[in-house]
């Protein structure tokens, strides 16, 4: 909602968009006992991301409204860190429960700061270029995971990660369910 003087409007809109990527990454591992069931690896990862997002027209604001469109971009991430796997238990089916901590250095590189083109509907033809707050591109990650046996071919597993960056910091997770056959 936008006040202005005695009167307001409100504007809305919405947008969708997709992001495709493909990561590869190298590791080697190094046992930390006898029994290997506690590991070492160190590692190096590198990712490639597309990003693609509508335009994006507000309505409810009349000439006024906002369009703005542009937004894409296609960024690479390296990184390398290193990696502590260990053996947490069993179940019934004789495997056991594997728990992970990483901590990686990351480097990002291309499109690391969004752009847009904002202009008004009133007037399609005019608009002008606006850059976003750049995050800074290189970063400290921090993981955590933990795969739990289910039956004899799945695996539950739960995973957590915090990405520090000067002005942004992001923390994700996700739970889900793996079928090896």
């Amino acid at each position: 909602t936008v006040n202005y003087g005695e009167g307001s409007y409100t504007g809305h809109g919405s947008t969708s968009g997709s992001t495709y990527g493909a990561m590869y990454e190298a590791t080697y591992d190094i046992a930390l006992n006898e029994e290997n069931n506690a590991i070492f690896q160190p590692l190096v990862n590198v990712s490639v991301m597309r990003n693609e997002v509508d335009d994006y027209n507000e309505t409810g604001a009349g000439n006024a409204g906002l369009r703005v469109s542009g937004l894409e971009g296609t960024s690479a991430t390296v990184s390398v860190g290193g990696r502590l796997m260990g053996i947490i238990g069993g179940n019934v089916f004789g495997r056991e429960s594997l728990g992970e901590l990483r901590v990686q250095v990351a480097q990002d590189l291309g499109d690391t700061r969004s752009e847009g083109n904002v202009g008004f509907l009133s007037n399609p033809g005019f608009s002008r270029q606006v850059k976003g707050s750049k995050a800074g591109t290189t970063g400290l990650q921090f993981g955590a995971g933990l795969s739990l046996p289910s039956g004899e071919n799945g695996t539950i597993f739960v995973d957590a990660t915090a990405d520090i960056r000067s002005r942004m910091t992001s923390a994700s997770g996700s739970i889900g369910y793996r079928y090896n056959f």
